[in-house]
């Protein structure tokens, strides 16, 4: 029989994904670790091509954050077989990413799709911080119970105005609006430059534009350490932050975290008027929401750069709406309401697991590999297979 190799007091919980993605991070790992410094339970963050069946062993409850692979799904229904509970935590339209994005062409593929669906039925609970991606995604469920919450604030910075004159403004955004950005950002940004001359400096991050030479621009491309992300936004001293979206369905199931994010350093942002954004900002009182337009960018931004005054005020009401409504106490005291079982769920320690089975990774990756090859290249498949034989038969009868 195989049993749990010791006794303990609170639930275990392990969190899986092939990478610690931002979503991992901030979503999951930085709210379940203040349960666990709390004492009311222990958090495991492991990629999903190292978990082994003595990881599903020690754990109580298993989350899957964005989990599309064959080994996620496979790793979940030997979780359900142990009688383990399983959260699915979502924060992106999956199933519906634009043909622009960078991983569009992954999560297009029919085996991805398949599992992502497959897994919210197997889970317990859908896990999302945007009503929207519940919404969609709640079909695929089981009588499956759902939740949104917030992510925390973690820090609140007073602005200083003063900084010898100097306005700064920062963009910190994915790749994926780089298109966005050129088109509307840089063409306002260069105008305000020209206007305001050396009072402006501009930051972006995750992105680097074309056509926007200027002393007053740097550009940070994507930055892979996090802390050294958050150490640059945290100490960047920025009065603005800059937020663009598409105004399709996709983005609208996004989350705004730049608003949390913007108002944690104290800037104050200048929002793409669509939702997510228009849940939480309030235009010309805790923020500015523009059009996708040039002119309404730049109008936005030179608002914000010539009324001082004002900003300290949208700031003010910005972050007394974090502290209210993002701090730790709050958004820990609702997510335990939400799911108990984070601080409660414990599986019995005495049943025997033997007959559950977890497959080889490397061939579950690779299965899945050449099956989505085959679906979408069934004659090119063929082919290097007969070609692949006949020179494996020409070398045995040469040899």
């Amino acid at each position: 029989m195989i049993k749990k190799a010791y006794i303990k007091d609170c639930p275990s919980i392990l969190v899986e994904c092939p990478l610690k993605l931002p979503s991992v991070r901030v979503g999951v790992l930085d709210v379940l670790e203040r349960f666990e410094k709390q004492g009311k339970c222990t958090v495991l963050f492991k990629s999903t091509f190292e978990i082994n069946k003595h990881d599903l062993l020690q754990c109580d409850i298993l989350i899957t954050v964005r989990g599309c692979e064959n080994m996620s799904l496979e790793i979940a229904k030997a979780a359900k077989k142990m009688g383990r509970f399983l959260i699915y935590y979502l924060d992106d339209d999956l199933l519906n990413l634009p043909e622009t994005a960078i991983s569009s062409e992954f999560y297009q593929r029919e085996s991805n799709r398949n599992n992502i669906k497959n897994l919210i039925k197997l889970s317990d609970i859908l896990w999302s911080n945007n009503e929207k991606i519940i919404e969609k995604y709640s079909k695929y469920g089981n009588h499956i119970r759902c939740v949104k919450t917030d992510t925390i604030a973690k820090t609140f910075k007073a602005h200083d105005v003063s900084q010898n004159g100097l306005t700064k403004i920062l963009y910190a955004g994915s790749i994926d609006h780089t298109f966005l950005v050129e088109k509307y950002i840089v063409p306002a940004l260069l105008k305000i430059i020209t206007e305001y001359g050396d009072s402006i400096e501009v930051t972006f991050i995750g992105v680097d534009p074309k056509d926007c030479e200027s002393k007053q621009i740097k550009s940070y491309k994507f930055i892979e350490d996090y802390d050294k992300y958050k150490e640059i936004v945290e100490c960047g001293n920025f009065d603005i932050g800059l937020a663009v979206i598409s105004t399709t369905e996709f983005y609208q199931c996004k989350y705004y975290n730049k608003f949390i994010e913007y108002t944690s350093i104290g800037a104050v942002g200048v929002y793409t008027k669509s939702s997510p954004y228009t849940f939480v900002v309030q235009n010309e009182c805790n923020g500015i929401l523009v059009e996708n337009s040039i002119d309404s960018w730049y109008n936005g931004i030179k608002f914000l750069i010539n009324q001082p005054q004002e900003r300290n005020e949208y700031l003010e009401r910005a972050q007394k709406q974090i502290k209210a409504n993002f701090s730790e106490e709050f958004i820990l005291k609702y997510l335990e309401k939400q799911i108990p079982e984070f601080t409660s769920f414990m599986v019995d320690d005495k049943s025997d697991y033997s007959f559950v089975r977890l497959r080889n990774k490397k061939w579950v990756y690779i299965k899945q590999r050449l099956g989505d090859y085959w679906k979408a290249n069934k004659l090119l498949f063929f082919l290097n297979i007969i070609i692949a034989g006949t020179r494996i038969l020409k070398r045995k009868i040469r040899g």
